[in-house]
């Protein structure tokens, strides 16, 4: 791993973070702990690039989607010349977080390509966590190299994602969820409508409300 000058771990990283500088240690870089204000990983290449990388456990980047955390953070990303988000885990493990298990194949799919496209910056999915590690030195390889581009124009219009978040969830399509931000303008208005309000819409039905309420829980009570 000749190619990378330096590797700094996010304090945040905690129990992953030392299965992280074990797995560096032996490819002969010695991490350094630090507080990052973006990303849980910084690469130092010796070309003097930098490379920021988030990682995401398949749950924790739904819940952070939902909430719209990861939002935010991929909007900081996005600042950085070269940055990308790596999440991984089977998609079975959302069955095992009662207020994630609703979400589909489908949706998990749109939520990632929603953040790629809308924050230009590249998104990876891998199987483990091993497999993360290997691609955060794979990315290195590839920019010391210079096969590979990354965005460096930051996204002018993020107004996109307030569909994406309604249509997240099973049951609630495009029609649906522009008709509802029409009325209520926002995401968070539409979840902190009141049955009354929602009902008044022509083309909302009480199952409508029920998937709404649904992803209000997700919304409020995502995994960490």
């Amino acid at each position: 791993m000749d190619y990378v000058k330096k590797v700094i771990v996010d304090t945040r990283e905690q129990n992953f973070g030392k299965k992280a500088s074990a797995f560096f240690k032996k490819k002969g870089v010695f991490p350094v702990e630090a507080s990052l204000a973006d990303g849980d990983y910084l690469f130092v290449l010796n070309n003097n690039e930098e490379l920021y990388i988030e990682r995401k456990e398949i749950r924790d980047f739904c819940s952070s989607y939902i909430k719209k955390r990861i939002h935010d953070q991929a909007l900081r990303l996005s600042e950085h010349d070269n940055s990308v988000l790596i999440i991984y885990g089977d998609n079975s493990l959302l069955r095992t977080v009662p207020i994630l298990k609703n979400l589909t194949k489908n949706s998990v799919n749109k939520m990632i390509a929603n953040i790629s496209l809308n924050f230009g910056i590249p998104v990876i999915r891998v199987e483990t966590e091993i497999d993360f590690l290997n691609t955060c030195l794979f990315c290195c390889e590839e920019l010391i190299k210079g096969r590979t581009g990354f965005r460096k124009d930051r996204p002018e219009n993020l107004g996109r994602t307030d569909i994406n978040i309604l249509t997240s969830l099973n049951g609630i399509g495009y029609k649906k969820a522009k008709l509802l931000l029409d009325e209520f303008k926002s995401p968070k208005a539409v979840l902190e409508a009141s049955d009354e309000e929602l009902l008044k819409i022509n083309g909302v039905g009480k199952t409508l409300v029920e998937r709404l309420r649904r992803l209000k829980s997700i919304y409020e009570c995502g995994s960490e």
